[in-house]
């Protein structure tokens, strides 16, 4: 998987595993979000679904074919600031993300249900729930 400044998410795949060809590399599908650069991009454990973020949005893919399984808007905790950082954790089906700027804030995004879970502001080097976000 790859990111760049043109704001692209590539998957790639590889070729000529086990038949004595060279193996090659192949992209396999390229979507964009928003026509902004990714800032971060990040694949679930099993596999199945990679996720990437441009400005304060995050989407959602499936990896076996490219389909756009998504896209969640900033919690209003994060009050614009850019998505820095995300990941899967692992076993759940959770996505987190990390906002940067004046309102530093970490959001967490139920990917099965499709719907922000929970959102915490950071105050003071510690996190606090968001008000109104569901923990």
């Amino acid at each position: 998987m790859t990111s760049g400044a043109d704001g692209e998410l590539k998957l790639w795949r590889r070729s000529g595993c086990g038949d004595g060809a060279a193996d090659r590399w192949r992209c396999a599908w390229a979507a964009t979000l928003a026509s902004l650069p990714l800032a971060a991009v990040a694949m679930s454990d099993d596999g199945t679904l990679v996720a990437a973020a441009a400005g304060p949005d995050v989407g959602l893919w499936r990896a076996a074919d490219g389909a756009r399984l998504a896209v969640h808007a900033a919690p209003p905790a994060a009050r614009g600031g850019p998505l820095t950082e995300l990941a899967f954790v692992a076993g759940t089906p959770v996505l987190v993300g990390a906002y940067g700027g004046a309102h530093p804030c970490v959001a967490g995004w139920d990917v099965v249900a499709g719907r922000l879970a929970w959102a915490a502001r950071a105050r003071g080097g510690r996190l606090s729930p968001a008000r109104g976000a569901p923990l």
